[in-house]
């Protein structure tokens, strides 16, 4: 169960495997299971996106640093000088490094927001019917995504945002 190759969406579903899906266990518990396993499924596909996020970022990066050394070192050649020299690839390559750092920014905060949740079903004292309420609404608010709409001068926010600046949803 502790490794530390995992996330802490994985070792909190492993947990919850081991002590809350046992013969003896309550209805409730195994309902917890459910609703974190649930969350556990989100947070390892966030967890992939923003790792594909992180490695186009990177490629991007490396890319972009190694752009004057290579055309520097293979300016004699006539194929890569035209190719190196060519300012619709190199905003090709800013772009994709910009939208892969956009993609690993994104789904980063949705992994941790859906292992936040996680913590709080493993770590909360309250009855799970007192505690799922909350947590279904934090969850349609991270599903929902994003929509332009909400940020335009004088839109009203949706109510699930606005439920979660209430003291109780902290």
């Amino acid at each position: 169960m502790f490794s530390v190759n995992q996330t802490s969406a994985g070792l909190m579903e492993a947990f919850a495997r081991n002590h809350w899906l046992t013969a003896d266990s309550s209805p409730d518990l195994q309902k917890r299971y459910v609703l974190l396993f649930d969350l556990y499924i989100k947070a390892r596909s966030y967890a992939l996106l923003n790792k594909t996020g992180f490695i186009l970022t990177l490629l991007g990066v490396l890319s972009m640093l190694a752009w004057p050394v290579i055309a520097f070192i293979y300016h004699d050649v006539e194929a890569f000088f035209g190719f190196g020299e060519s300012a619709a690839i190199q905003t090709a390559v800013s772009g994709l490094t910009a939208f892969g750092y956009a993609l690993y920014s994104h789904y980063k905060k949705r992994q941790q927001q859906m292992e936040n949740l996680m913590r709080r079903l493993c770590h909360s004292d309250q009855p799970y019917q007192q505690l799922v309420p909350q947590l279904l609404t934090d969850i349609e608010r991270i599903d929902s995504g994003f929509a332009f709409a909400e940020h335009l001068p004088g839109a009203k926010k949706p109510a699930a945002d606005a439920d979660r600046s209430s003291p109780s949803s902290n």
